[in-house]
């Protein structure tokens, strides 16, 4: 009994000598006394025992993991010959796993931030945080996707150990001891993942960072030229008429700018809203669908009816998206009125799928590119937790089905950037647009009864998929495997997703037919409106995930679709009708401008955000309520996403906006708008805007030259200068409307 009471006093001796240890924790002290940590038992990694493409276990590594495992025995045993050394090994093992949080029984968290402390010491070596991932099965699981989160027989042990020491080496050493702590399963060890490993550059990072530091010069060099110009000289980048310089400064960040914060005539305002909402809300269901991976108990509230979980397991920003990209597309090209002969040319749809197709790319394969040769250096604790998941999931990619975004007909595994599937079904929507576009162009009624035909046929196919595949869910539950057939069966396809779509462009007709309405709809009854439609969309909310059968869960995707649509419809006919009140007011607010207008890069960017933020925890994410993540990870990632999103569009979006539409002007004059009287005399506001730069020239004009013989001279200009100063209004005209600069999100 004395020398038992001898050894505990010893050991709170050496803890009161630390320091930087937190003082009498006694979760150190069930650690230090229930581990079995035996330098008999290591088993280190020799030439013999692996492969041609693999290392032996550094010596270094050998030297420092024994020695620590030697310290640790002397603290258990009540002796330490170098107090110095004993406590940097108690250090150690203060950022070793703790007990298994609730919710996440399968997850011994350790301490990544202390483990990084250790670092900063002097005269140590480095060490690094790792996950070993024991398994029932005697399987390599270190080649799985998500190797630790959807297996329930495996667990996640973390554990701080030498820097040198690679994660199969970890494998081989703690795999020879059958349980290092008392209180831990008797289970093999499959894999180990570090935060801290070596990433070799490959060709796609040379070949980006090149291509980066290239366009970051041009948009310099671009800016400064445009900044003096505009300073010094008064001269506007839009008022050039050089094809070279205005190619040179359509990358000018002095000019791109006023693009985020300019109004635009005839645009429909509350959109920019609905897609800032939108996207906020596609960030929160991404938080917590990651979260879900690992937590049994958060998919099993997933399933429960209230507003907070139903938010995050619905599909209603998805079929929000497309509603507006349809009602975008068929809005500006009703709006245009153009004439029959220029349908009728072939090359007329060419360029307007080139539009599209450009838009849509240039700043999605900017950023995968950057993701591909940086992403794979954000590393952290969830990144371990995860298997590596970026890596595996940009090394075994095929970019081109991303450029010609195709990429939704692939397994979400093998997606080389997991939102590019959002992208790639609205671009096929865009490729049989013309169909519903022309038909709308001869007769509203024919064109809505084609596209509520379309709208049945892709229900009847969602309906055929569930039937196909019972096991299907009729919205996200939070489970890895379901979900992702969710989305490869019903979502990804564009057959399944034609109803929101269709239902847009339906919109989109007629508030270009009819945006010049006077007419006027009581306050009592746009109220009983309004109230309708939020009962219909809670319920939309609520029930959208419920059902057993196929039959209840098919219905209930489909129905969400349809009363989803019928509330969008109210929301944004009643608020570009002046009909909404103070509710129309807060969704055409200017505040929302910039915001709409850096969505569609906002969602480009979010996913890599999303990332980046776990990444920078203690330890793995954990789920702690919708509240939380709210505040503590859906905000930071919608700011950090709009901050990226901000440079993105305009060192990239903007200034293809501006080139291809000069590039285009210039070599295909089929793609010009050829008479002003193409667009209807209700288009007021290409009209205006052409008489405002008219009298605002012959202003600048006479106050310049103060001579009748000068105005006269003016108004007799050369065909050609007019045909330039037109082609220049019809461009800014053309960058004002949504389906040229926002087509989708």
């Amino acid at each position: 009994m004395c020398f038992i009471i001898c050894r505990f006093v010893f050991f709170f001796w050496i803890i009161l000598q630390t320091e930087g240890v937190v003082v009498n924790d006694s979760r150190i002290q069930v650690l230090l006394s229930n581990s079995s940590f035996s330098v008999d038992k290591l088993v280190f990694r020799h030439k013999t025992s692996i492969g041609k493409d693999e290392v032996p276990t550094p010596g270094s590594c050998k030297e420092q993991i024994t020695k620590w495992f030697n310290d640790l025995n002397q603290l258990k045993q009540g002796k330490c010959e170098k107090p110095e050394e004993c406590l940097d090994a108690l250090d150690q093992l203060d950022a070793f796993a703790r007990y298994p949080a609730p919710g996440s029984p399968n997850i011994y968290d350790g301490s990544f931030e202390k483990c990084n402390e250790l670092n900063e010491k002097e005269n140590g070596h480095r060490r690094k945080y790792c996950y070993l991932i024991q398994s029932d099965e005697n399987v390599n699981c270190r080649e799985e996707y998500h190797s630790v989160l959807f297996h329930e027989n495996r667990t996640a042990f973390g554990i701080c150990g030498p820097e040198n020491c690679h994660g199969k080496d970890f494998a081989s050493m703690f795999g020879g001891m059958k349980k290092p702590f008392h209180f831990m399963m008797d289970r093999p060890v499959c894999a180990v993942f570090c935060t801290v490993r070596d990433i070799p550059k490959k060709n796609m990072f040379y070949v980006f960072t090149s291509f980066l530091i290239l366009l970051v010069s041009i948009v310099f060099f671009s800016s400064l030229y445009d900044y003096i110009r505009d300073t010094r000289y008064r001269l506007s980048s839009e008022s050039e008429k050089v094809f070279g310089q205005r190619a040179i400064l359509s990358w000018s960040l002095w000019s791109n700018i006023e693009f985020l914060f300019k109004d635009s005539p005839g645009y429909i305002k509350c959109l920019d809203c609905l897609r800032s909402i939108t996207f906020t809300w596609v960030v929160g269901q991404n938080v917590v669908g990651h979260l879900a991976f690992y937590d049994a108990d958060l998919r099993v509230k997933s399933s429960e009816i209230s507003i907070a979980s139903s938010a995050l397991s619905s599909l209603i920003p998805i079929y929000t998206y497309l509603f507006i990209s349809g009602l975008t597309v068929s809005y500006t090209f009703i709006r245009a009125k153009p004439s029959i002969d220029v349908l009728k040319r072939p090359i007329t749809w060419l360029v307007f799928y080139f539009h599209r197709w450009i838009r849509l790319t240039c700043a999605l394969m900017v950023f995968i590119g950057f993701f591909d040769a940086y992403g794979k250096y954000i590393q952290g604790p969830y990144d371990a937790l995860t298997g590596y998941s970026m890596v595996t999931q940009t090394d075994q990619c095929t970019y081109w089905k991303d450029i010609i975004h195709v990429s939704n007909f692939v397994a979400v595994d093998e997606m080389c950037y997991l939102p590019a599937w959002h992208l790639a079904v609205d671009f096929q929507f865009t490729l049989v647009a013309p169909i519903f576009l022309m038909a709308f162009y001869y007769s509203t009624a024919i064109g809505t009864v084609i596209a509520i035909v379309a709208s049945l046929a892709g229900s009847i196919f969602t309906v055929y998929f569930f039937y196909k595949h019972p096991g299907l869910n009729s919205a996200f539950t939070g489970n890895h495997e379901q979900d992702d057939k969710l989305v490869e069966i019903i979502l990804a396809k564009p057959w399944n997703q034609l109803a929101p779509y269709m239902f847009g462009m339906i919109v989109g007709c007629f508030l270009a037919k009819h945006s010049g309405s006077r007419r006027i709809i009581h306050p009592v009854a746009s109220s009983i409106i309004w109230i309708i439609v939020a009962v219909l969309g809670i319920c939309a909310l609520i029930f959208g995930n419920q059902g057993t059968t196929f039959v209840e869960k098919a219905t209930a995707n489909v129905l969400t679709r349809a009363v989803w649509s019928l509330c969008l419809i109210w929301i944004i006919v009643s608020t570009q009708m002046k009909w909404a009140g103070p509710i129309g007011h807060f969704l055409e607010h200017p505040f929302w401008r910039p915001f709409g207008k850096l969505s569609y890069c906002a969602f480009i960017v979010h996913h890599m955000a999303l990332y980046f933020l776990f990444n920078m925890e203690e330890h793995a994410p954990r789920y702690v309520s919708f509240w939380h993540e709210y505040f503590h990870y859906t905000v930071p990632i919608v700011i950090y996403s709009y901050f990226v999103a901000f440079f993105l569009s305009l060192v990239v979006e903007v200034p293809m906006i501006r080139l291809d539409k000069m590039i285009l002007d210039k070599c295909i004059p089929a793609s010009k708008i050829e008479e002003k009287k193409d667009f209807d005399d209700d288009d007021s506001d290409f009209e205006k805007s052409e008489e405002r730069s008219s009298s605002e020239r012959s202003k600048e004009r006479s106050i310049s030259d103060k001579s009748e013989k000068v105005k006269e001279r003016s108004e007799e200009r050369n065909i050609e200068d007019q045909k330039d100063d037109l082609e220049r209004s019809r461009e800014d005209y053309s960058m004002d409307e949504p389906l040229l600069e926002r087509e989708y999100y």
